[in-house]
C-alpha cells in the first residue's frame, strides 16, 4: 500500500493549523500501518514551473518525458492527504499546477468515444484534504464561496477516485483564546482518529 503526503503550504508545522492537523493524522496512519509506503510530495521544494507551452507539449506529446513523474507517481499510490489551506476561497496556486501535471492522458485518464474516463477508479483508492479556513465556509451563507475543496474533489472524480474525505479547521482569523484551542484540539482528535482507519 503507497500513501502519497502531498503538501501544498510553504507552512511548517509550528505556525500552519493544516500542517498540525495533517501530521497528527501522518503519525497516527503510520502507527496503524507501519509496513505501508509513506512518500511525501513537498510541492515548494519541488519548484514545478507553471505550465508553458514548451512544458506542455514535452509533458503531453513526448513518450517517457520525466515531466510525466508526477503523473506516474500519483496513479501508483493507493491513498493520498492533501494537505492544502484555503486561500482567497480555493486552494494555493501550487496545487493547482500540481493537479495540471497529473491529469495527463494515457495515464491517469482516458479520452474515450463516449468523453475522458478516469482510469484510477474500481481499485480502492481514497484521499483525504486537510484544510484550515480562516471563516466559516462549510455551513451558512458563505459556502457558496468555498471553492478549493469543491475544486479538489471534482479533479479526483474526473481521475475515477470516488472516495475524498475533507477535514477542514474553520474560524481560525475569527476564533481567539480558548474557542480557537478548543477547535484545534478537535481537529487533532479528528485527524488522529481519521488516520488510524484510513
Amino acid at each position: 500500500m503507497k500513501l502519497l503526503f502531498i503538501k501544498a503550504t510553504p507552512k511548517s508545522t509550528i505556525d500552519s493549523y493544516t500542517m498540525k492537523a495533517a501530521y497528527a493524522f501522518l503519525e497516527s496512519y503510520k502507527k496503524a500501518n507501519a509496513v505501508h509506503d509513506v512518500t511525501v510530495v513537498d510541492l515548494y521544494r519541488e519548484k514545478m514551473e507553471n505550465l508553458s507551452r514548451d512544458i506542455l507539449s514535452e509533458l503531453y506529446y513526448t513518450a517517457d518525458s520525466p515531466l510525466q513523474r508526477y503523473a506516474r507517481q500519483f496513479a501508483e499510490a493507493d491513498r493520498y492527504v492533501f494537505a492544502a489551506p484555503m486561500w482567497t476561497l480555493s486552494i494555493p496556486g501550487i496545487l493547482k499546477t500540481y493537479l495540471e501535471y497529473i491529469t495527463l492522458p494515457g495515464i491517469t485518464f482516458a479520452n474515450t468515444e463516449k468523453g475522458p474516463m478516469g482510469l484510477l477508479g474500481g481499485k480502492g483508492k481514497k484521499a483525504i484534504h486537510i484544510t484550515a479556513r480562516g471563516g466559516i465556509y462549510s455551513t451558512g451563507p458563505a459556502a457558496e464561496f468555498e471553492m478549493g475543496d469543491r475544486y479538489l474533489r471534482t479533479v479526483l472524480h474526473f481521475l475515477g477516485i470516488e472516495c475524498v474525505d475533507t477535514l477542514a479547521i474553520e474560524g481560525t482569523n475569527f476564533f481567539k483564546g480558548t474557542d480557537l484551542d478548543v477547535r484545534i484540539n478537535e481537529s487533532l482528535s479528528a485527524a488522529d482518529r481519521i488516520g488510524k482507519s484510513f
